[in-house]
């Protein structure tokens, strides 16, 4: 099934043609590497994919209820709460320690609540727990320290601010906090910048065996060899 489709699309910048009639589709599980020498457009088309940049002529659709998340190069001025970068990556699962306050909530009012609500207290209880444990919310915690440790991160950086963060570890995070949003589509721009050997050999192996289908930009080749299928090559 296509994710997403592009047909004949064109783009200019001012007078200037950028590319022409680019059409591909990228299918559910598909992993495809975007290639082309510098200035042929990759940038600008995944930005068009994204949303971010208009096109001039062509048809682009995406599937119904499908999540595109984007790795830009450079993610410095993007990330600049001043949370810890632990609570930074967390805040991917806000809905889910949304449901856990609640749960909290729910107990106090139990502990004092009449026979005639303490039925529905229950309830709601129950039912806030059935979508609590669906989700993996007893996990959660485990789940994001282990990306953070594979992207790069040790335990005594986990309380910094990312404020404070150089403009690689806010890379690091953003693709972090990508991998655990688990979009249906990624679109990654040269994600192995700021990526030590170990690290990348780590998000390679995770992203190959990603559910999330792939388009990405990269000039390291033994990078892309590992991990996509396809290949899209802008030329001339």
């Amino acid at each position: 099934m296509a994710l997403l489709a592009v047909a004949g699309l064109n783009k200019y910048w001012g007078a200037d043609l950028l590319f022409e009639n680019i059409t591909f589709s990228l299918n559910k599980g598909e992993k495809m590497a975007l290639v082309g020498r510098n200035g042929s457009g990759k940038t600008t088309l995944l930005k068009i994919l994204r949303g971010q940049e208009d096109y001039d002529t062509g048809e682009l659709s995406i599937a119904t209820n499908t999540r595109i998340g984007y790795l830009r190069q450079d993610h410095t001025p993007m990330l600049t709460s001043k949370r810890t970068l632990l609570e930074e990556a967390k805040s991917v699962f806000s809905y889910i320690e949304a449901w856990e306050q609640t749960l909290r909530d729910l107990e106090k009012q139990m502990s004092s609540a009449q026979e005639e609500n303490l039925k529905t207290l229950m309830d709601k209880y129950a039912q806030i727990t059935a979508q609590y444990e669906a989700a993996g919310g007893y996990s959660i915690l485990a789940k994001v320290r282990g990306v953070l440790f594979g992207m790069g991160f040790c335990e005594a950086e986990l309380d910094k601010s990312v404020q404070s963060l150089s403009g690689g570890e806010k890379m690091r995070l953003a693709m972090a906090k990508l991998i655990l949003e688990e979009p249906e589509v990624m679109l990654l721009d040269e994600p192995t910048n700021h990526l030590d050997l170990p690290t990348t050999e780590w998000l390679e192996n995770h992203l190959a065996t990603s559910n999330s289908s792939l388009i990405i930009v990269s000039h390291d080749r033994y990078f892309l060899d590992k991990v996509t299928n396809l290949t899209l090559e802008l030329e001339n």
